[in-house]
């Protein structure tokens, strides 16, 4: 599926037993047989108490700092 998204995905992210709302566009293309969705967001990862290297939880980390924002791409095909 590519092009311009044309649908608005809602739905939960958990991570860790910890869950949110999350919502993010998508290019979903639909056939009589099959689907194909392929969609790019970004979520806080803090949120879900990933600490690991992160600003918002420790201090002076310098160049070992990882950043709390974490980019998933994902490509989904599936058969109807």
């Amino acid at each position: 599926a590519y092009g311009e998204p044309n649908y608005r995905v809602f739905g939960n992210l958990t991570i860790k037993g910890i869950t949110h709302g999350i919502a993010f566009d998508a290019v979903v293309d639909l056939a009589e047989e099959w689907m194909e969705a392929t969609a790019g967001f970004s979520f806080d990862r803090s949120l879900y108490e990933v600490r690991f290297g992160s600003g918002s939880f420790f201090e002076d980390l310098g160049d070992n700092l990882i950043l709390d924002e974490i980019f998933l791409e994902v490509h989904i095909v599936a058969s109807l």
